[in-house]
């Protein structure tokens, strides 16, 4: 499935959480290019989001109650953090990085660095 697609689904399935959520990785690359004729990106089956919690362990536990709140469902075969929603699997990585143990550091910098785009693009 197209990128794209990938994150429209998500999207969708994120519902009012999709304001909380910066989406990140491999699914964002084609929105990130600005030059036609380079490669095109890798494909993946999965969409990386994060979010600000208001706490390490409190938050991680809220959050949890919110997705599964959207009908997602816990990825026992896949990383704690992972999440299937019928055929869309998301990555939900919580900040502060403390939440999971430790992830990448630049995510808070995604986070407050983010912006906005419509499905459209805009």
């Amino acid at each position: 499935m197209p990128p794209i697609e990938l994150l429209n689904l998500a999207s969708e399935a994120l519902g009012g959480l999709c304001s909380e959520v910066v989406f990140l990785g491999g699914a964002i690359v084609g929105l990130l290019m600005t030059e036609k004729g380079g490669l095109p990106p890798r494909t993946t089956k999965d969409v990386d989001v994060a979010i600000e919690l208001s706490g390490p362990y409190l938050g991680v536990v809220e959050l949890d109650a919110r997705l599964l709140g959207l009908g997602f469902k816990n990825d026992m075969n896949g990383p704690m953090c992972r999440y299937l929603h019928g055929l869309t699997i998301i990555d939900v990585i919580p900040v502060p990085p403390e939440s999971l143990g430790g992830v990448h550091e630049w995510y808070p910098l995604a986070i407050q660095t983010a912006e906005r785009l419509g499905r459209d693009g805009d």
